[in-house]
């Protein structure tokens, strides 16, 4: 019953209630498809991830660094406190001048328990968010830019943000029991607390990565995530340590693929359970695709599918999100493929000029 209503939640939770449930089928020849190499360019902007100490046991600082420009923020921590407790993101002027920040997407979502459920939760919002009002902060001036629910012991939040400043800020994740002020994080001098050692922490810059393909006449594979897709390297600015983003969590990959007309596009897992939603632009039409219907994906013989494209060119966004994993290997199916979708209740209808071929 709970996982449910957090289906027909996720699916409300797109413009317009589009949000619409990709297809499994069967097919056991994916990796015999010819495999395509993108042209592949990173940015440099910073990915924040506060993931380390996933659980904290006490009130303090989970992770700081200090960002200028365009940066990406990403969060994901569970309650182990002995108390109520709410994930508290801050943005703070550490410049000499006055500076304005900007919110231009986000999204956030908890649950009670760990679930993979709360990534898809998250990367829904994230992708049907709109800018914010824009804040002009004095130097030295603090603004909340998130703060949970009530968490209960053992429940878990998720936020993902992407921002925009003029001026120098500081920006402090931090894990707060049951009867701190909201004033009291902007001054307090919370103490850092140590790594798990099990989980990310860090900056790491190349936040965004932006494929090209052009595909032959025949059925094609392109993957995101693989050998030449390699994980993010960056900084612990608590520590000075090096650290590595295994699984690119947050990492915002946008595709154009060329020669797609009246090709069938499907979704593969290939390095375990993957739950997320992709974002299909083709044409004029976007529509958020939900990958798994309140499970995680793990078969590798059965990939979903995804879009039935209209015009020779389609732009997809994807992000691995909590409890997913890389490597996803898309399909683009030449015209004149057959695909038959599973049996027995697990397929979802789609709108009838989706239908596969029976």
């Amino acid at each position: 019953m709970r996982r449910g209503l957090f289906l027909i939640l996720l699916t409300l939770l797109s413009p317009g209630g589009q949000a619409q449930f990709a297809v499994p089928f069967r097919d056991t020849g994916i990796l015999g498809y010819p495999r395509m190499t993108p042209a592949v360019r990173s940015d440099q902007v910073p990915l924040i991830f506060s993931g380390s100490p996933e659980t904290p046991a006490r009130s303090g600082l989970l992770y700081r660094d200090t960002v200028i420009g365009s940066a990406r923020v990403v969060a994901y921590h569970a309650n182990g406190l002995g108390q109520r407790a709410r994930l508290v993101v801050l943005a703070r002027n550490v410049g000499r001048q006055r500076g304005t920040l900007v919110t231009s997407r986000q999204g956030s979502a908890s649950t009670r328990r760990p679930d993979p459920v709360i990534g898809q939760q998250t990367l829904l919002r994230y992708f049907a968010s709109r800018p914010l009002p824009a804040r002009s902060l004095r130097p030295g001036d603090v603004t909340v830019l998130y703060s949970s629910a009530w968490l209960s012991r053992g429940a878990v939040a998720s936020v993902m943000f992407d921002l925009r400043s003029t001026a120098r800020t500081q920006i402090s994740v931090l894990m707060l029991g049951e009867g701190e002020t909201s004033a009291r994080p902007a001054q307090a001098a919370w103490p850092t607390l140590p790594r798990d050692r099990k989980h990310a922490r860090g900056t790491f810059p190349g936040a965004n990565r932006t494929l090209w393909v052009s595909l032959p006449a025949k059925t094609a594979r392109v993957t995101v995530g693989g050998q030449s897709d390699l994980p993010l390297r960056g900084t612990d600015a608590l520590t000075g340590e090096r650290q590595i983003l295994k699984g690119n969590y947050g990492v915002l990959y946008s595709l154009q693929l060329k020669g797609t007309t009246a090709r069938q596009l499907a979704l593969s897992v290939r390095g375990g359970a993957y739950q997320g939603t992709v974002q299909v632009t083709d044409s004029q039409r976007t529509q958020h695709l939900l990958l798994g219907r309140g499970r995680a994906l793990k078969d590798q013989t059965a990939p979903v599918l995804l879009w039935q494209a209209r015009t020779n060119t389609l732009n997809l966004q994807l992000m691995p999100g909590n409890g997913s994993s890389l490597p996803v290997t898309l399909v683009l199916y030449a015209r004149n493929a057959r695909l038959l979708p599973l049996r027995g209740g697990r397929s979802a209808p789609v709108r009838p000029e989706e239908q596969v071929s029976p």
